[in-house]
């Protein structure tokens, strides 16, 4: 097959490194042109390959087909592995098998049968809680295996759209780069993104950006004559061209590379490859390094201001959440470490000082009780599903930003969208047709709906608009009568429409070309139409808005685009738009969102997403910490005054499912109200916690202790049972612990419907049945209550409850909710603003991050374990979620 087609594939994977003059010479010495080439390879330049079926599919058998296979997913037992790696559920995992062990231990001397009886059920509570161990890292491997596989499908359908023109049977036809094989005449034009490897056949001013190979910005001009070379990668920065393909897929220059990089680790094996060869692969897999973003002149102007760092910027809100993390998981350290002390203290105490017991072998199990109750209380401090609540929420405003047209390419771009101050649109393209005039105007504090007379307006506005419009439209743009009834116009349509607009005002733009450009560094701020921008502009002026100290804060741009010259923007705004329909490949790549539609509009329904994103974090967050305080200090609390903590081991552990697993999918599934768009952007120095989400998490903390702790001390009166305080750790179930557990459970579901508002509304209920994801959750969770309280028996530790026993039950969790209307009626800005937390960005979280991502190495012995542990899951969102600085200032738009 080689003989037939007259070239291999290693040959022409050779050829194609040779760059300039030298491929030029090869060109001609060996194939004798671009012409002689084309026969090689049995193709047409004038009319291309046939498109014959069987002629497509040898070739593609041949010289493969232009597809790079992806890395293979992490299979589902990689992932429940990966999920067992956590060390608290380790810890617990150990705890359990000892429980176990000792539970089938039974030395003779006590011949007791009260005691023999209850030693029948001892193993029951190590299974469970290994049980419910194994349903949290099954769910949590799920829910990983499932988010990337639909991040699979994201990324599928962004390459999937992604087409280019060829020449089949003498017609010009648009087919997916997958579809593209060797011998194809491609006609490549001003914002493509090279799919494949080719030499040039024909070159309309040419000129390509191989910085995303080389790291070279210079623009390289190609032809037959000076540089025929395209590779795969590489953007068309001007002009057009046909090319003929020579390789695809792995035989390609981007091929070549991403399979070095996935094969490094064998080239460092590699003894005996000699300098060159290695010199090459590093230099290969330092250009792969780079295929990953647009390169432009500008970037390297911020790279050069950020130091050379290459360590991508923790977001405000990761930081924030992160240092709260750790913070929390010193807390509940702290208070596991109190509660095992204080039990182990009591005991020991109790049965060998006031008792006066000898040393038992049995009773080390209830040290390991009292080890499994600690380490259990530590589970449930530590927020396991914050990350897995951004996660979802990101997600899941990704799937139905797709039905809003909004494509999302980066998923830090969802919540960064929500605190946008300022949309910055590239016009022509994006907001209008190829011609342009002024409709309306405002000036001077007077509504023009036509051209007003230049008398009418006040001097000095007039001369003004006049010289502006005049002076900065480029001196090739221009108005001339036509052979219609419109004028002619030549140049940038902006440009013109402004041009007309003086001549409508009857006044000579020609005559006043000659004033020279005034300067304008002070006004940008007051800016709302850049016309006549080049790239370098807008680049420009997106830098000086996020750079700018004229606002009390940073602000967050946003920028549309649809062409090349947009991409430089595109790549520096915090979040960039591109347009689906006439957007270039070059602006898609640099872009953030691509609307698929091209229309404007659906930046609106992006802001609705973001700001839900931000908000249903908050949500969640609210309805954790709220857990999280009521559980840990029952337990420390329950440990000091009845020797016990009234929530045992697996129910612990199924409060941590609840709030960790299905709490973080509903309130991370609601969907958007247009009230999001009534307030303003989030601050960059917004608290992470408002002091209306402290308020609600103090209010129904104190409510629920205060309901538990009437339970704990008084609740076998009140419910007519017998008491479960100060009985033998081997003991039974209770009704009275049970109730304890069951009426928390309660109250920490129906604060869940509390947590749905979190700006003091005062009707929880409005947009309850808008998410089914929410309310069957909330259902399903309650279902599962009652079968765990009635059939879980030592499972769970619980004892059936009679029905006015579950009415009490009831009766105190639907009181959460009115007590959340006590605590909505205390006003908010009546509070101190110290109630707020996390409103300045730590700084110290930047070296967090950076030991986190080197897999919790420590650097300069600064960072200890312990907090590479706490961060461990919320560094799983480092590539999804980068949330950028926010501003209080309500958002503008500028025209560039």
């Amino acid at each position: 097959m080689a003989a037939q087609f007259g070239c291999t594939v290693l040959e022409l994977r050779e050829f194609m490194e040779k760059r300039s003059h030298e491929a030029c010479q090869i060109l001609q010495e060996k194939y004798s042109g671009v012409g002689e080439l084309c026969k090689r390879l049995k193709t047409s330049p004038v009319e291309g390959l046939s498109g014959n079926a069987a002629d497509l599919a040898e070739r593609k058998a041949f010289f493969g087909a232009n597809v790079i296979p992806p890395k293979p997913p992490k299979s589902f037992l990689r992932l429940v592995w990966e999920a067992l790696q956590d060390v608290t559920l380790i810890i617990l995992e150990i705890a359990a098998i000892v429980s176990l062990g000792l539970s089938f231990y039974h030395p003779g001397g006590d011949d007791n049968e009260a005691s023999n009886e209850e030693r029948k059920y001892e193993w029951i509570e190590g299974v469970a809680i290994l049980v419910a161990v194994i349903v949290v890292v099954l769910v949590t491997a799920f829910n990983d295996w499932s988010k990337e596989r639909q991040f699979r499908g994201l990324q599928n359908k962004i390459e999937g759209d992604h087409k280019i023109s060829v020449l089949r049977n003498n017609e010009v036809m648009p087919i997916p780069v997958t579809d593209i094989v060797v011998g194809d005449i491609c006609l490549i034009k001003y914002g493509d993104l090279m799919p494949t490897d080719g030499v040039v056949i024909q070159s309309n001013d040419l000129k390509i950006d191989e910085s995303a190979l080389t790291g070279e910005s210079d623009h390289i001009k190609k032809g037959e004559d000076t540089d025929p070379m395209l590779l795969s990668g590489t953007h068309v920065m001007e002009g057009s061209g046909r090319m003929v393909v020579t390789a695809v897929g792995v035989n390609s220059q981007a091929g070549i590379i991403f399979t070095l990089l996935g094969a490094t680790a064998e080239a460092d094996d590699d003894k005996d490859k000699n300098k060159d060869k290695k010199e090459t692969k590093t230099d290969a897999a330092e250009a792969g390094a780079e295929l990953e973003e647009v390169r432009t002149a500008p970037d390297k102007e911020k790279k050069k201001e950020d130091g050379g760092s290459h360590k991508k910027e923790q977001s405000v809100l990761q930081a924030k959440l992160t240092k709260l993390a750790i913070q929390i998981g010193y807390a509940g350290m702290t208070i596991a470490i109190l509660t095992v002390i204080i039990l182990i203290l009591r005991f020991c105490i109790t049965t060998f000082a006031v008792e006066g017991k000898a040393w038992d072998i049995t009773y080390l199990q209830n040290f390991v009780k009292y080890f499994i109750i600690g380490v259990t209380v530590l589970v449930v401090a530590v927020p396991e599903g914050l990350p897995l609540a951004v996660t979802l929420s990101l997600a899941y405003a990704v799937k139905k930003m797709m039905f809003d047209n909004n494509l999302v390419r980066h998923l830090d771009a969802c919540e960064t969208m929500g605190n946008a101050t300022a949309i910055c649109s590239d016009k022509t393209g994006t907001l209008t047709t190829n011609r342009m005039t002024v409709v309306q105007s405002y000036i001077a504090d007077k509504h023009n709906k036509e051209t007003p007379k230049f008398a009418d307006l006040p001097k000095n506005a007039g001369e003004l608009i006049v010289q502006c419009a005049s002076i900065n439209s480029g001196y090739t743009s221009k108005v001339v009568k036509g052979e219609g009834d419109l004028p002619m116009q030549l140049g940038n349509k902006t440009e013109c429409a402004l041009l007309g607009f003086v001549l409508g005002l009857g006044q000579s733009y020609e005559a006043i070309r000659e004033v020279s450009q005034q300067l304008f560094d002070k006004v940008w701020p007051k800016l709302r139409v850049l016309a006549r921008s080049q790239p370098q502009d807008k680049y420009t002026l997106v830098k000086h808005m996020i750079e700018s100290k004229v606002s009390e804060a940073r602000e967050v741009i946003a920028v549309t685009g649809d062409g090349t010259n947009d991409a430089p923007a595109l790549k520096k705004a915090d979040v960039g738009f591109a347009m689906g329909i006439q957007g270039t490949d070059v602006a898609k790549e640099a872009s953030d969102i691509i609307l698929t539609d091209d229309n404007f509009t659906s930046i609106v329904k992006a802001v609705m997403w973001g700001r839900n994103v931000y908000d249903s974090i908050a949500k969640f967050l609210q309805f954790q910490l709220t857990v999280n305080v009521v559980a840990v200090v029952l337990a420390f609390v329950g440990a000091c005054a009845v020797n016990d903590s009234p929530l045992k081991a697996v129910q612990m552990l199924w409060v941590n499912l609840i709030m960790d697993t299905l709490a973080s999918l509903a309130l991370a599934t609601e969907p958007p109200t247009e009230e999001l768009l009534n307030r303003k952007p989030y601050g960059r120095t917004k608290p992470l916690i408002s002091r209306t989400m402290m308020k609600n998490i103090l209010g129904h903390s104190v409510y629920q202790l205060l309901v538990v702790f009437f339970l704990l001390f008084y609740g076998e009166r009140l419910l007519d049972v017998d008491s479960g305080r100060n009985a033998d750790i081997h003991e039974g179930p209770t009704q009275h612990f049970t109730s304890i557990f069951n009426t928390f459970v309660m109250m920490t579901l129906f604060n869940e419907i509390n947590a749905r508002k979190i700006h003091d509304q005062r009707n929880i209920f409005q947009g309850l049945f808008s998410n089914p994801i929410f309310y069957c959750i909330w259902l399903g969770t309650f279902a599962s209550q009652v079968i765990i309280v009635q059939f879980g028996g030592r499972a769970f530790s619980t004892a059936g409850l009679e029905i006015d026993q579950w009415i009490w039950c009831l009766f105190f969790g639907v009181g959460g909710m009115l007590w959340g209307q006590v605590v909505t009626s205390i006003p908010t800005s009546k509070l101190p603003e110290a109630m707020a937390y996390g409103s300045e960005p730590p700084a110290e979280m930047d070296a967090l991050d950076e030991n986190a991502e080197n897999g919790g190495e420590q650097s300069g012995g600064d960072l200890k374990r312990g907090q590479i542990l706490w961060i461990r899951g919320l560094t799983r969102l480092q590539t999804q979620v980068s949330a950028s600085e926010q501003t209080r200032r309500p958002c503008r738009l500028t025209l560039v």
